[in-house]
C-alpha cells in the first residue's frame, strides 16, 4: 500500500517538474530571440546607431558603462534614403534605410554635409597669398580672390599685376630730393618729364642744366618750351605748367596756339622783371635779374624734309 502511494506521488512530482523545465526553456528561448533582435554596436562605433525592428523594445548601449536607454529613430515617418545632418560632426550625415534603420556615413574627401542641398560640399582650403607672399609692391593694396589668387590695387603712380611698373619716370624721383618732377611727353622730346629746380626758380631736363622760370618774371601767360617745339609753358601766377601740343602740331608763340606751322627757330623771349616778394623769392630775383639783359636765344632747327 505504501509503495503504491509513493509511486503515485513520485509520478505527480516528475510531471510538475517537466512542465516547469519546459516553461523555463520556452521563456529562455523567447528571451534569446528578443536579445538577438537587439542592435549590436561594434567597439569604437557607439555613435553609429542602428535600431531593432521592434521600436518599443529597441535599446542601445551608448557607451562602455552598459547604461541602456530607449532611443527613437529619426527616420520614423520618412522614406528610405532620406538624409539628415549629423549634429556631432559636419563631415558626416544620417541616411535612412527604412523607418527603423539608419546609418551614419562620412562625406568623401573631407567634405561637409549641406542640409539645403542634401549633399556633401567639397571644402577647399584657400591660401591667402596676400598675407603669405605680400605680392603687391610700391604701396599697392592686395585683395584675396578664389582659387588662392589675388588682385593688386595700385597706387596711381604704378601699374602692372604686382604694381611693379611706374606710370612715368617721375615716380623714381630723377630730379633729386629738393626738386619737383612733372610729366611731359611729346614725340620730339628725349624724355618724359621736366625738372622744376631751385625752389621753382628754373626748369630743365635735370637740375644741372636749367633755364629760368618765365612765370616769375613776366605777366604773360604762355611761353615756348625750350626743349621741344611740340610743347609750351602755361603760367598760373608764379606756378609753371608744361603742356604738350596734340599730335602733329607745333607751338606757335606769336599766335599762342598749337598749329601745323612749324617754326624754323625756337625763341626764348627776353624776360621782364616781375614784382615778387623778397621774403619769398629774394634768391630767385637776384639770379633772374642777371638774365634780364641777355639777348634773345635763337636756335636754328633744320626744317623737316617733306
Amino acid at each position: 500500500m505504501f509503495s503504491l502511494r509513493f509511486a503515485f506521488l513520485l509520478l505527480i512530482v516528475l510531471h510538475a517538474n517537466g512542465r516547469t523545465i519546459d516553461t523555463l526553456n520556452s521563456t529562455n528561448l523567447e528571451n534569446n530571440d528578443s536579445v538577438d533582435k537587439l542592435p549590436v554596436v561594434e567597439k569604437g562605433q557607439n555613435e553609429e546607431l542602428i535600431l531593432s525592428t521592434d521600436a518599443e523594445k529597441s535599446k542601445l548601449i551608448q557607451d562602455q558603462s552598459s547604461d541602456i536607454q530607449p532611443l527613437r529613430s529619426p527616420c520614423i515617418g520618412t522614406y528610405p534614403s532620406k538624409k539628415f545632418a549629423y549634429s556631432k560632426d559636419k563631415t558626416k550625415y544620417i541616411q535612412c534605410r527604412d523607418e527603423f534603420h539608419y546609418e551614419i556615413l562620412s562625406c568623401l574627401n573631407g567634405g561637409e554635409y549641406n542640409e539645403e542641398t542634401n549633399s556633401c560640399d567639397l571644402i577647399i582650403t584657400m591660401i591667402n597669398k596676400c598675407e603669405e607672399e605680400k605680392p603687391c609692391l610700391n604701396g599697392g593694396h592686395c585683395i584675396p580672390l578664389l582659387n588662392s589668387t589675388f588682385k593688386c590695387i595700385c597706387h596711381p603712380d604704378w601699374t602692372g599685376d604686382r604694381c611693379e611698373i611706374p606710370i612715368n619716370s617721375c615716380v623714381k624721383k630723377p630730379c633729386g630730393p629738393n626738386a619737383l618732377c612733372r610729366k611731359l611727353i611729346t614725340i620730339d622730346y628725349e624724355q618724359d618729364y621736366v625738372c622744376i629746380c631751385h625752389q621753382s626758380e628754373s626748369y630743365g631736363l635735370n637740375c644741372q642744366e636749367v633755364v629760368p622760370n618765365p612765370c616769375l618774371t613776366s605777366n604773360e601767360q604762355f611761353f615756348p618750351y625750350t626743349f621741344s617745339q611740340r610743347a609750351y609753358i602755361q603760367c598760373d601766377g608764379d606756378i609753371i605748367h608744361f603742356q604738350p601740343c596734340s599730335s602733329l602740331l607745333f607751338w606757335n608763340q606769336e599766335e599762342k596756339i598749337c598749329d601745323r606751322k612749324r617754326s624754323t627757330k625756337v625763341i626764348v623771349p627776353k624776360l621782364k622783371k616781375k614784382k615778387i616778394s623778397k621774403s619769398k623769392h629774394y634768391k630767385q630775383e637776384k639770379k633772374i635779374i642777371e638774365n634780364i639783359n641777355q639777348e634773345i636765344i635763337t636756335t636754328t632747327i633744320q626744317t623737316e624734309q617733306k
